[in-house]
């Protein structure tokens, strides 16, 4: 596929991008075996889920519908059974500035409906810096993407998980 027609695939799934109506992001401390965590529920079947990690910050969004194989154009199933083909699962940190980077994604079918996307990020990864200046957060897809906007009290809270997991 040419680089014209995927910079213009990813223009047209950002624009009919789902806002978020979510203001709160949840910060719960570690415990449980896993790192601290920033949770941002996006509606009912689906959150953005930051976790510092020992080495690594884990950037997942569940629930994730309507992913598009981009080899075969294909739309990939939704429901409970349904199977990934290589390479559909991709995402990205996006947060308003320049084109989503699209990275191979972790994933394993969500419960309900929908797949759980996992990106293992370096805690001094560019994107992850670019969250402390964000005007918007969208973790991107082949899929259905939701953006949320981000104010300064949201800006504080990136600033301080990433601190205290870069530790």
């Amino acid at each position: 596929m040419s680089r014209y027609r995927n910079t213009l695939l990813m223009a047209g799934l950002l624009l009919t991008s789902t806002p978020s109506l979510a203001e709160n992001w949840k910060i719960v401390g570690a415990g449980n075996e896993r790192g601290e965590t920033m949770t941002l529920e996006i509606d009912t079947e689906r959150s953005y889920v930051l976790e510092c990690a020992p080495d690594k910050v884990l950037v997942t969004y569940t629930g994730v519908t309507d992913l598009l194989d981009l080899r075969s154009g294909s739309k990939v199933g939704d429901v409970p059974g349904s199977i990934m083909p290589e390479g559909a699962a991709m995402m990205a940190v996006f947060t308003g500035k320049g084109a989503p980077k699209l990275l191979p994604a972790e994933y394993k079918a969500n419960p309900a409906r929908g797949w759980d996307l996992t990106l293992r990020m370096a805690k001094n990864d560019k994107a992850l810096n670019s969250l402390e200046k964000a005007s918007i957060f969208s973790l991107f897809t082949m899929g259905h993407t939701a953006a949320t906007k981000v104010d300064t009290d949201t800006r504080a809270q990136f600033a301080g998980f990433l601190a205290r997991c870069r530790g």
